[in-house]
């Protein structure tokens, strides 16, 4: 896999004015003159708020913005022709495309079921607070706008681990689903909270081999509509990693390609969970290196204090080079990114701003770093940040330089 720079072509605050994938296609081969490699998009389906959907309340993932549903046929990017035409765009300057993939949960169902629970304590989720009781949940999909086409697939409760909310009682509080597929919830890296699997909304049963086959189905047909290269997969922390694996391997035997992934574990300052995903993947996907993100803040809020020299300490990358080599993953799993979506920033655009951005992404080519950066970005942070990165990145060990992102 070539070295590279992400561009992350979008941020939480973008308009809904459905002009994204239009502003995608415009601005594509100017990105790629500037020496972008790749262009990460978000999530394209239909959300559960329609318009104002960012994408990660997922509704109905072969609704990319087709079917008049949540109030809306378009996305708050555009519509799916749209969206066709801005991944074209991005193929014919050169560069690939990464889609940001939302598997953990499910929001926005068309029907209530009466189903069994526990409810379990919100701060040690494997901690059960009451017997076996009856809630009224919205878990059942039926996808009434889309009339089947795509996918016959109904999403009931069985497809689920746990919910949040009793439309009975009103009552918002954790719930574990009483179902066929294991007691409590499933097995996942993170050991926050007792078990961090349930993060939100319905979250999904993969131990239910029915709804691995549908995802991987829905994979296979999302590749084969829109040609995209490559996924950032969402809140891997609360997904277990036997699913990620089984996903990721069916990819890309279907697209005879090496396919690129990157996963979410956002765990800043907590480098041994990152290593301890990493394992449990065995070099699947890169991760956001979270550890170097959190040293970049803690450099920004202590200012003239921060030691430029220890930036680079505890980062991912350091500690996988050795178990790269030793195990022989395909890929070093790890990404240098400077900020997340979440953020929002004045636009670039001025000759001496190209030319800043020009340069760091040639000399990240070089060294053999892949790094994010955000749509819009504060020019003045961007540079102090990227160049002290930047020319502490040349000094690193060199199997790390060298290591084949």
């Amino acid at each position: 896999m070539q070295n590279g720079t992400i561009f992350q072509f979008f941020h939480w605050y973008y308009p809904t004015d459905g002009s994204l994938w239009e502003k995608v296609k415009k601005e594509a081969p100017r990105l790629a003159e500037l020496g972008f490699t790749a262009i990460w998009l978000p999530p394209a389906f239909k959300g559960t708020n329609g318009i104002y959907s960012i994408g990660y309340d997922v509704y109905d993932i072969y609704d990319l913005g087709e079917f008049d549903q949540k109030n809306s046929v378009r996305t708050k990017y555009g519509t799916r022709q749209e969206y066709c035409d801005a991944i074209k765009a991005i193929h014919d300057a050169g560069m690939q495309v990464y889609v940001d993939i939302v598997l953990n949960h499910k929001a926005g169902a068309d029907e209530p079921e009466l189903i069994r629970v526990r409810k379990v304590d919100p701060e040690d989720r494997n901690k059960f607070i009451s017997d076996p009781f009856d809630i009224e949940a919205y878990t059942k999909f039926t996808f009434p706008g889309r009339k089947g086409k795509y996918s016959d697939f109904i999403w009931d409760y069985h497809c689920f681990s746990g919910v949040d909310f009793d439309n009975k009682t009103k009552e918002t509080a954790i719930y574990s689903i009483l179902n066929d597929y294991g007691e409590g919830w499933e097995d996942v890296v993170d050991e926050e909270k007792g078990n961090y699997d349930y993060l939100m909304y319905d979250d999904i049963e993969f131990r239910n081999p029915s709804v691995r086959d549908e995802l991987k189905r829905w994979g296979e047909w999302y590749w084969k509509q829109t040609g995209f290269d490559g996924v950032r997969l969402d809140a891997v922390k609360h997904i277990s990693p036997a699913f990620e694996n089984e996903w990721l391997d069916h990819m890309r035997k279907i697209t005879g390609k090496e396919f690129f992934a990157v996963g979410e574990y956002w765990a800043p300052g907590n480098l041994p969970l990152l290593l301890k995903y990493i394992d449990a993947t065995e070099g699947r996907m890169f991760l956001f290196d979270a550890s170097l993100h959190h040293n970049f803040e803690n450099a920004s809020r202590a200012g003239k204090d921060y030691d430029l020299t220890t930036i680079l300490n505890d980062r991912t990358d350091l500690h996988l080079a050795r178990l790269h080599e030793a195990v022989g993953w395909a890929r070093q799993p790890v990404l240098e990114a400077l900020d997340n979506m979440t953020q929002r920033f004045s636009s670039y655009g001025s000759d001496a701003q190209l030319m800043a951005i020009k340069q760091l992404n040639a000399i990240a080519h070089r060294q053999g770093v892949v790094m994010a950066f955000a749509d819009v970005f504060l020019v003045l942070t961007m540079l102090f940040v990227g160049l002290a990165f930047l020319a502490l990145i040349m000094k690193r060990p060199a199997q790390v330089a060298a290591g084949g992102h």
